[in-house]
């Protein structure tokens, strides 16, 4: 026994000395061959990848990139190049867009700080879309000072579309049938499974939506473009362009391959001015080390489920776990350099009770003297909301997708579908409801009455919430509730969002709030922390990993997994999600 702990003890030391010298290695070598900014440099940055909100931890991103930067360090880093002189100019390539409209225009914000700073911006496309839609990759390009499309190129402008996959004739065939119960008239949700097209509610709020969308990019891309918006409206409508017709028409400014408009950029910027790459310059450029007081910055990204969450599939998508975002919370508000904190939020909702607990952690930090700034994302609806309602303040994009107060819940009754494969499910039962929730038999009239007292009591208690929440009387909030999704332009004409504003503006409130100097750059410190890759390989060794963070499925079953998230198979009880919804 002893020689086996010797041993276990020498392979151990061992382990320790090759790690420490591979870690003195590797930062010598760093050291040696860190790269610097060139005297006169452009910047380049590949925007049609799009950019996550925080570092993927997901299981494969060990197999993947690393270092890919998130959508915060980009934004900061394009607002510190703008004050390097060295920096002359920024050319970014951009096709048919991978990021959320919300994303989009907070970068688009950027892009004009980095231009009033006296840069030049060019955007660069092979083609916004081919064979397919280009408004988001479009109204992103809009915000640069000069657009080059590849004389081979197309330009979707097409306006925006939603669409949204409805499977009732599909399960009637499998001889599965729907028990669903919502509040209120428009939580849609659940119409994927229970609807074979769409309520003239749900059209009537999504139509909206779109219009509402649509409007945003015509006033922006207008004005960007010198064009009127009613003749870019029009443009709109002939869509889409080739190469010819959008530079006639006045919708970019050459037609050039990437290579010559990087050649274009350099000669602009003098001409010995050498590219560099976004990412490489965040990494080399010199910047004061921040110190003092701090805003503490919380993500809060993916589907809401109770406990710690992980990756809500193998390619890295979040999975929002109350218990970790509450802890990160509490260890935010715990920290003395902390003074306020920022909720950054991306979410679509899911269980009511995690997004309870979240909504919980928020109000302590409150009571402990924390300011709370909820930012959103792309989208916060629904459970994503209802984390937001005991923020101090809550700031939105216009585009960010919010609302949709409201629930649902139920299951599939699928006695038919195992009866077309000859499969018999037989049980046995220790108390009157105890197979309540298998979906091998229907809803008893009781468990009917049950089911619409609990939603009944959700709802009153979700609304509850935003009418002490945002000042408004029941009947208000009633009205605006009814499961009904918004942008944030029209959910801060409704009272539901305080200021229209991406991130910057979210920490500008905080630090306010906090008492905090308000000039130069802030003092941020993000939470949850992020495992290195070295620290997840060696949890993946030790079997430490979140219960969440395995790979579930083949990452070729992806479209599958997707589908039958919208379809509403839910491992967990989504009874605050907003609708499935597919704008582009």
């Amino acid at each position: 026994m002893r020689r086996f702990l010797a041993r276990v003890l020498a392979v151990i030391g061992g382990l320790v000395v090759f790690a420490a010298l591979g870690a003195a290695g590797t930062a010598a070598y760093f050291w040696w061959t860190k790269p610097r900014v060139p005297a006169v440099a452009v910047l380049t940055i590949d925007l049609d990848r799009g950019l996550p909100e925080q570092r993927d931890n997901g299981p494969l991103s060990l197999l993947r990139r690393s270092g890919a930067m998130t959508f915060r360090q980009t934004v900061d880093t394009l607002d510190h190049a703008a004050t390097d002189p060295r920096v002359k100019g920024l050319v970014a390539a951009i096709g048919a867009g991978k990021l959320g409209l919300a994303q989009t225009q907070e970068l688009r914000d950027a892009i004009k700080r980095f231009r009033a700073a006296g840069k030049f911006a060019h955007a660069v496309s092979d083609s916004f879309g081919e064979f397919g839609p280009g408004n988001a990759g479009y109204y992103l390009a809009a915000a640069f000072d000069r657009i080059y499309l590849q004389p081979t190129g197309a330009l979707g402008l097409t306006g925006f579309y939603a669409e949204v996959p409805f499977a009732r004739d599909a399960l009637d065939q499998w001889g599965i049938q729907p028990r669903i119960d919502r509040r209120a008239t428009y939580k849609t949700a659940p119409n994927t499974v229970t609807e074979t097209g769409f309520t003239p509610e749900q059209r009537e709020n999504l139509q909206a939506l779109i219009e509402d969308l649509t409007q945003q990019a015509v006033r922006d891309i207008a004005q960007d473009r010198r064009l009127d918006p009613a003749a870019l409206r029009a443009l709109i409508d002939r869509g889409p362009f080739d190469a010819g017709q959008a530079k006639q028409a006045g919708l970019v400014d050459e037609l050039a391959y990437r290579d010559q408009a990087l050649d274009a950029a350099r000669a602009k910027a003098g001409g010995a001015a050498k590219l560099q790459k976004l990412q490489r310059y965040a990494a080399t450029a010199d910047r004061p080390k921040a110190k003092g007081d701090a805003v503490a910055l919380v993500y809060a990204v993916g589907a809401i489920m109770r406990g710690d969450g992980g990756q809500a599939s193998p390619l890295g998508r979040s999975a929002l776990g109350a218990a970790r975002i509450a802890k990160a919370i509490e260890d935010a508000a715990a920290d003395k350099k902390v003074k306020a904190i920022v909720l950054r939020i991306d979410s679509p909702g899911g269980s009511y009770v995690a997004s309870d607990t979240i909504r919980r952690a928020v109000e302590r930090a409150r009571a402990k003297g924390k300011p709370v700034v909820a930012s959103m994302g792309n989208a916060a609806a629904s459970g994503g909301y209802y984390i937001a309602l005991a923020a101090e303040r809550i700031v939105a994009e216009p585009a960010t997708i919010t609302g949709s107060i409201g629930v649902f819940a139920g299951k599939l009754y699928t006695s038919g579908f195992w009866q077309k494969l000859g499969v018999n499910w037989d049980g046995v039962a220790g108390g009157t409801r105890a197979d309540l929730w298998t979906q091998a038999r229907d809803y008893s009239a009781d468990e009917r009455a049950w089911l619409t007292q609990t939603l009944d009591r959700i709802y009153d208690e979700f609304v509850g919430r935003v009418a002490e929440a945002r000042g408004l009387t029941m009947e208000r909030a009633r009205e605006i509730a009814k499961g009904r999704v918004w942008t944030g332009l029209e959910a801060k004409q409704r009272g539901l969002v305080d200021e229209l504003g991406g991130l910057d503006a979210a920490i500008a409130a905080a630090r306010s709030l906090a008492g905090l100097k308000t000039e130069g750059p802030p003092v941020l410190r993000e939470f949850p922390r992020q495992r290195s890759v070295a620290g997840r390989l060696l949890d993946r060794v030790l079997g430490r990993e979140d219960e969440g963070s395995g790979i579930e499925i083949l990452a070729g079953l992806e479209p599958v997994e997707a589908l039958a998230r919208r379809l509403g198979v839910f491992e967990e009880p989504d009874v605050l999600a907003m609708p499935p919804l597919e704008i582009r």
